[in-house]
């Protein structure tokens, strides 16, 4: 028999067998799926070879220069009448809203074109591009301060552009947090100060601030990020695409267990609960597939939704991931239950599935946005010998 049908027979038999198993359906459906708060502040100014400019050390006299005419002031890009009042954004620089372990202030001022290096020094981030590659490069430098606010943990940046406007950002609120939300809260956005140059450019200031931006949860994440290092650095050389995911996978499903208490009245923080704790709900495990995959450089989506079956209703997150060209549904929720409350050791029934199969034990649909935007999954993955039994 081959892997693909005794993966299909094996799946059917789960089906007619999982209700036999106690509580295992309210294990798939959580109490709720909400946005976890960020994990993406920190205590501290992070050690730079950029400038840092803090709300005590005004720079002297004629270090920077005095402000360009295009140029924006701290005090107005981030309402904070601490700054100094001679401290500046120009037009081709970026700055970073940072908040210290005494509660005061500083800024991080960059060029553009150090920010964009510096995020290529980063390597393959923890977060998808797939809505990046829908906006397009227009939204490269907008992104780029995204993935530098989660790396150094801030809550709010400014960036220069000419090439975004207001609707630009609204039309593209939903990519964006679809991109960062899972990791770093939603966003809020607004234009700080318009400018057209000599030869009729228009340059504004846009400034993004996270509104679920908590700077206790920054050593959780990066604790947790340092943990996802140390999986990846484990996986054996010469995998190829497939086999890495399995790998990653079955460590995951494994190795995390449900968590049936009243999760989300802890203090609770996905990625670290999963990765460090070992105990989360579904958002945990989807968080750290989303980490992880992204991490190995396979492109995976974070998604949640509402799950029907046999007249229960709940809402449940997962994951689609793309593999050798085509995009699977992922569901380690499902698996770890299966393996830690059902008994199936070492058998993935929801690792690289398409709809139609997954549909099969109970429908589901995506939230609205991303429904319909994200790929379709018309595949099943082989599995071959299981690469990671017991991790």
């Amino acid at each position: 028999m081959s892997h693909l049908r005794r993966r299909l027979c094996l799946f059917l038999t789960v089906s007619l067998l999982v209700c036999c198993l106690g509580g295992c359906i309210p294990t798939f459906f959580p109490a709720q799926v909400v946005s976890p708060a960020s994990e993406t502040a920190q205590d501290t100014v992070p050690s730079t070879d950029y400038p840092v400019v803090t709300t005590t050390e005004v720079p002297a006299e004629g270090v920077r220069g005095p402000m360009p005419q295009n140029g924006v002031r701290w005090q107005e890009v981030f309402h904070d009448k601490q700054l100094p009042e001679d401290g500046y954004i120009g037009p081709d620089e970026v700055g970073f809203y940072l908040t210290e372990a005494d509660g005061s202030h500083s800024v991080l001022i960059m060029t553009c074109a150090e920010l964009l290096e510096r995020v290529a020094a980063l390597g393959k981030l923890p977060r998808t591009r797939y809505f990046q590659n829908i906006l397009g490069d227009r939204f490269s430098i907008l992104f780029a301060c995204y993935d530098l606010a989660i790396e150094i943990g801030c809550g709010m940046f400014c960036f220069p552009t000419t090439d975004l406007r207001g609707k630009d950002i609204s039309e593209a609120r939903l990519h964006i947090s679809f991109t960062f939300s899972v990791i770093n809260g939603y966003p809020l956005y607004y234009t700080t100060k318009d400018y057209v140059d000599d030869e009729g450019n228009a340059l504004r200031y846009i400034t993004i601030e996270q509104n679920l931006f908590k700077i206790e949860d920054h050593q959780k994440h990066e604790t947790a990020m340092e943990e996802a290092r140390k999986i990846l650095k484990a996986v054996p050389e010469g995998l190829n695409e497939r086999e890495t995911a399995e790998y990653l996978y079955r460590y995951v499903a494994s190795t995390v267990n449900y968590n049936h208490d009243n999760y989300y009245e802890t203090d609770w923080n996905t990625l670290y609960d999963a990765l460090i704790l070992h105990s989360t709900v579904c958002s945990g495990f989807s968080e750290a597939i989303y980490c992880l995959f992204n991490m190995a450089g396979i492109d995976c989506l974070y998604v949640n939704g509402t799950v029907y079956n046999k007249g229960e209703t709940g809402p449940h997150a997962w994951n689609l991931a793309k593999i050798d060209g085509n995009w699977y549904v992922f569901d380690a929720t499902w698996d770890s239950t299966l393996i830690h409350e059902g008994g199936f050791d070492d058998i993935l029934l929801f690792f690289g599935i398409s709809d139609s199969v997954v549909n099969l034990y109970g429908e589901r649909f995506i939230h609205r946005f991303v429904a319909d935007v994200a790929p379709t999954c018309n595949h099943l993955l082989d599995l071959n010998t299981p690469i990671l039994t017991n991790p």
